[in-house]
């Protein structure tokens, strides 16, 4: 009943930090009027190919680079329950302040956003 207890206590962090997240990565869209990346290379018909469970590897195929890590968590194992989960979001910028963020669950990707790709 212990173990049962504790995988729902976890459960509800593992909630709030994919909220977290997913709040991050809203915030960095909104605030992403700045330069980075010297030319618009990332288009939406790049970001339309990357799909969920997709791995990091295959993104920076698609994208032709590793991006900038924006945000990283880990939640801990859970002795016979489940092991390490580890999230991090990364961010592709064209200079015109276009952008994309992606999220990874252990290296696989379940989440992205799009602002202002072409």
């Amino acid at each position: 009943m212990a173990t049962f207890i504790y995988f729902i206590i976890k459960m509800g962090d593992f909630i709030m930090k994919k909220t977290l997240l997913a709040g991050l990565i809203v915030a960095s869209l909104v605030a992403s009027g700045c330069g980075g990346v010297t030319s618009n290379k990332y288009t939406l018909e790049k970001y339309n190919k990357i799909q969920t469970g997709m791995t990091y590897e295959q993104v920076k195929d698609i994208l032709g680079d590793p991006g900038q890590p924006s945000a990283e968590s880990k939640m801990p194992a859970i002795e016979g329950v489940s092991g390490e989960v580890v999230f991090k979001i990364y961010q592709w910028q064209n200079s015109d302040g276009s952008n994309m963020q992606i999220s990874f669950t252990n290296n696989h990707v379940d989440m992205k956003a799009q602002a202002g790709l072409k």
